[in-house]
């Protein structure tokens, strides 16, 4: 759902962000697919690139955050490179998942969704590394998750750090796939949603809270 960040928009908010919510393509309501999905988050940044004046954005500060199948897009948006295109996109400064989909094929989830097993690799995060270069990557992930699976993600960690580039894996003890929704688990919201913002700091994004205690 569009509204699932909104919690997180309002707190960013505070702290001197743009923030937008965005929604995409789902089989559900619109009988498409992942591909689909990725190429409305391309969308998306190409509609920020063309009107960042308008609503106040730096382009060079574009965080892209999601959940479990809206995390798989904005890491796709990180890593799966295109080359061909006349409009490119902008790079996000950096990318931010929450109980993460890395891999598409038999070995992870979703490969039904894709025309053929070649599509669903290559639009597999996990397959697309490593590379050099690649925006700061922080990911939140239930170790006892069941949807997508802990073993993926920590090898997707250690591959988006193969090449020098910086990716931070928190990971949770006794919950489930979606432990950081606000509605789900106040308290693991909270520390998940100061752990990102100490990050976005870190990344000279956000400039520090003037709050002691956050």
């Amino acid at each position: 759902m569009a509204t699932q960040f909104v919690p997180h928009c309002h707190h960013f908010t505070t702290r001197g962000a743009v923030t937008l919510t965005v929604e995409y393509r789902v089989s559900s309501k619109h009988n498409t697919g992942p591909i689909e999905a990725y190429t409305d988050a391309r969308a998306t940044l190409r509609f920020l690139a063309q009107n960042a004046q308008s609503i106040g954005l730096d382009l060079t500060k574009i965080v892209m955050v999601g959940g479990a199948s809206g995390a798989h897009l904005v890491l796709s948006c990180a890593t799966l490179l295109e080359n061909n295109e006349s409009n490119p996109i902008p790079r996000p400064a950096a990318v931010i998942g929450y109980s993460s989909i890395v891999d598409c094929t038999k070995k992870g989830i979703g490969l039904a969704s894709f025309p053929s097993p070649k599509e669903a690799k290559h639009h597999s995060p996990l397959y697309q590394l490593p590379k050099k270069d690649l925006p700061p990557c922080l990911l939140f992930h239930a170790k006892e998750d069941r949807i997508a699976s802990f073993e993926r993600i920590s090898k997707f960690t250690r591959q988006y750090n193969k090449k020098g580039n910086t990716c931070e894996l928190i990971d949770y003890e006794g919950v489930g796939h979606t432990f950081y929704n606000y509605n789900t688990n106040r308290e693991l919201y909270e520390l998940s949603l100061r752990a990102l913002d100490h990050f976005l700091v870190d990344q000279n994004i956000l400039e520090p809270s003037p709050f002691d205690d956050f």
